[in-house]
Parts: structure tokens; sequence; C-alpha cells
């Protein structure tokens, strides 16, 4: 499960349901499960997998990140770096933990 924050609205979401965000509208979620959560995100028009690359770092393990789930710093000052050259701005703090 994940509560979803889409611009003023906040959705608590589970399994099998859907969410569509308007281009241009601010967002964020935050996982809520005790296990690991699944998302399938479809993005058109395309064009974000680039931003992907250049944001993402590999996985040293396969596990999930120790810590409460927020991003890291140094994950915050990539998607601010990188962002604006997709069209991406980061608007605000991450949603607090429950």
């Amino acid at each position: 499960s994940m509560i979803y924050r889409a611009g003023e609205e906040t959705f608590e979401l589970g399994a099998g349901d859907f969410i569509w965000l308007p281009l241009g509208l601010p967002h964020a979620f935050r996982i809520t499960g005790r296990t690991p959560a699944r998302m399938l995100a479809l993005t058109t028009p395309g064009g974000l997998l680039d931003l992907y690359d250049q944001v993402g770092v590999p996985a040293a393990e396969r596990r999930l990140p120790d810590g409460d789930g927020r991003p890291m710093p140094e994950e915050i000052a990539r998607w601010a770096e990188i962002g604006p050259r997709f069209g991406l701005e980061v608007v605000g703090p991450p949603i607090p933990p429950p």
C-alpha cells in the first residue's frame, strides 16, 4: 500500500488501484505497507527513461534500502540537478512517515 499526494489531494492506494495525473501536476508517493510495493507507471508522451537512467544508481545488493523510505539527500540533489533537463522540478518535501 502507499500514500500518493497529487496536487492538493492525498490518496491511500492498495493492490489494483489506479491514479491518473495530468501533465505538470506536482506529486509524491510513500510506500506504507510492510512489504515492498509494485507499481506500474505509464508516462505519455515518453522520454523519461533517460531521466531515470541518469538519476538512478544501481543497487549494490538485491534488497530494499535501509532507513524509513525517505529519499536520501544525494538522491534529492540529483533530481534537482537533472530533472529540469526533462521539464521536472522538485517542489516540496517528501511525504513524512505515518
